[in-house]
């Protein structure tokens, strides 16, 4: 994608095009508007994209930081990560962005998107790999009973296939998150089963005792906080996922709504953010009860809890083998969700170096789109059966990318909202505007989109954007005054055409400035301090894991 900074101008088309074909919805049924409402398939596969492997760890957590430090440290992490995808969403609307690799780019240019890309793809591949790994260790042993321990099908490579070709891939080759709603259900599903079972077990010792056990420490020490964190923050991980599920969100619910209806616009895009912003209370709001509930009681049942709580209850625990196999099913759902981001990270990669002929041939995008995920989920399979425990490595992966994701770049972004980051002047071309001076009208058409013949160059990017390089003879006209559209230049990477359409903004004006920034001139203090807290957050996270891995030698054994 060409940098603006260097010559070229990104145009964007119109907001249906921002995501297809890759987020097309084909079950949607017409143009429907939020209202503020609730979309519950967004709830589920965003729930889903954050519970996984670490919510067994929980009780561990509270164990090194105690049962009312863990739940404070909980609720406190809950809600930095809370802020963190309002920011990204808020953004996202902003300029436009499908993905949070193309959010990066638009917002702070190709170095730090390209740095951000690689972090991402590194940690969703390893976090594919586990999901692949968990598979296996919840049903190879059932393969063994069903099957008898030295059959072929009771082999842990021959199960991890069978279960990754079988039922991973073709959820892997849905074309749009949307699809995965009903079997996304799941993951709340079993984080509620399991934080009820192991609420009945802790319940039942605190009766016993007659109030909390005396071996149940309440507060931990600094080095237990400090084992404790990482836990938390990367339970609630699912800022990568959001990108797409909120793109999807907008892609359906504006769909048969015009964009030069500015009015229109202007409220269908505040009950889209206040719509997202209920699926997101509503996701991780499920995680935080059901993540509390588990860590606290599963310490107070077992106060020596292991890393793995289910493991710590023995394989005969009829009660916990279902939770176990609720964990297997969350895996193979979890897989495609963070498959999907990997993805389109690889689609950008490789439309940067071979850009197809014709973007939007839906043959030729289909064969790269099936090759991509074969290859992915073949690769990631190869993995998982060499490597059995990702170990210190992983977690060092996962803790670096995971941060920078999570905390450091909502940061960023938060603080380039609030004016905090030094000013880059880009062009806005997306719809120009032309003013009728001959006639004396101050009527305004929309410029004709095309770049007609002359020294540009064209590519088109994987989420929709035109990219053109150099200057066309169109442009050479505005330059001359020959009646083409004006292009306004305007301080900091604002591009997005979906705000502005259909009304002609004012440079001096607040509500032009509020336009670009979402944030009133009141807010932006505000705002600039909880963006450093979240900068500070994330650094603290990787210095202390750091800490614990090479300093005190801990390893994955400290967690």
């Amino acid at each position: 994608m060409a940098d603006p900074e260097r010559g070229g101008r990104v145009e964007t088309p119109s907001p249906s095009s921002l995501t297809i074909p890759l987020l097309e919805d084909e079950a949607a049924k017409g143009p429907k508007a939020p209202d503020g409402g609730i979309s519950w398939l967004s709830v589920f596969n965003l729930a889903n994209a954050a519970i996984g492997a670490g919510v067994l760890a929980f009780p561990y957590a509270f164990r090194e930081a105690g049962v009312f430090g863990g739940l404070a440290a909980t609720f406190i992490i809950a809600i930095i990560e809370i802020s963190a995808l309002c920011v990204l969403t808020r953004s996202a609307q902003r300029f436009s962005a499908p993905s949070y690799q193309e959010l990066v780019y638009t917002a702070l240019g190709q170095r730090v998107s390209n740095l951000v890309s690689s972090f991402m793809w590194i940690y969703l591949f390893g976090s594919c790999v586990a999901y692949l790994i968990i598979i296996g260790d919840v049903f190879q042993p059932a393969a063994q009973t069903l099957f008898g321990a030295s059959h072929f099908l009771a082999q842990r490579w021959v199960v991890l296939s069978l279960f990754a070709v079988l039922v991973v891939l073709p959820l892997c080759l849905k074309r749009t998150l949307r699809s995965l709603g009903v079997v996304s259900s799941i993951a709340p599903t079993t984080l509620i089963y399991l934080a009820i079972a192991i609420l009945l077990y802790g319940a039942r010792r605190v009766v016993v005792t007659g109030g909390i056990p005396d071996d149940v420490v309440l507060f931990g020490t600094f080095t237990g906080y400090c084992k404790a964190a990482p836990i938390v923050v990367f339970a609630f991980q699912c800022h990568i996922q959001c990108m797409p599920i909120f793109s999807e969100l907008v892609h359906h619910y504006t769909k048969g709504v015009n964009p030069l209806d500015a009015e229109k616009w202007s409220v269908v895009r505040r009950q889209i953010i206040v719509s997202m912003d209920k699926v997101i209370l509503l996701a991780l709001g499920t995680c935080l009860v059901g993540y509390s509930l588990v860590g606290a009681f599963g310490y107070i049942a077992i106060p020596d809890v292991q890393s793995d709580v289910l493991s710590s209850f023995g394989e005969d625990n009829l009660v916990m083998y279902v939770a176990r196999v609720g964990m297997g099913l969350v895996a193979i759902v979890s897989y495609p969700i963070n498959h999907f981001p990997a993805r389109l990270i690889e689609m950008s990669v490789l439309n940067f170096f071979w850009p197809l002929p014709n973007p939007y041939d839906p043959k030729r995008y289909m064969l790269r789109f099936n090759i991509l995920t074969v290859a992915y989920v073949a690769v990631t399979l190869a993995v998982a059966i060499a490597v059995q425990d990702l170990g210190q490595v992983y977690m060092v992966i996962g803790s670096t990318g995971g941060v920078l994701v999570i905390f450091i770049m909502p940061g960023i972004l938060l603080l380039d909202a609030a004016g905090m980051l030094p000013s880059r002047r880009r062009t806005l071309v997306s719809r120009p505007w032309v003013t009728s001076e001959a006639e004396g009208s101050d009527t305004t058409e929309r410029a004709k989109p095309e770049v007609e013949s002359g020294q540009s160059s064209r590519r088109v990017s994987e989420s929709g954007i035109l990219v053109v390089e150099g200057r066309s003879e169109y442009e050479e006209a505005s330059a001359r005054g020959e009646g083409s559209p004006s292009i306004q230049t305007i301080p900091s990477p604002h591009f997005t055409s979906i705000p502005h359409v259909g009304q002609r903004p004012s440079e001096e004006s607040d509500e032009a400035e509020s336009d670009y920034t979402y944030l009133g001139k009141s807010q932006r203090s505000l705002a600039a301090l909880w963006a450093f807290l979240m900068i500070f957050m994330g650094g603290l996270i990787f210095g202390v894991t750091v800490w614990i891995v090479v300093v005190k030698r801990g390893g994955m054994a400290s967690f």
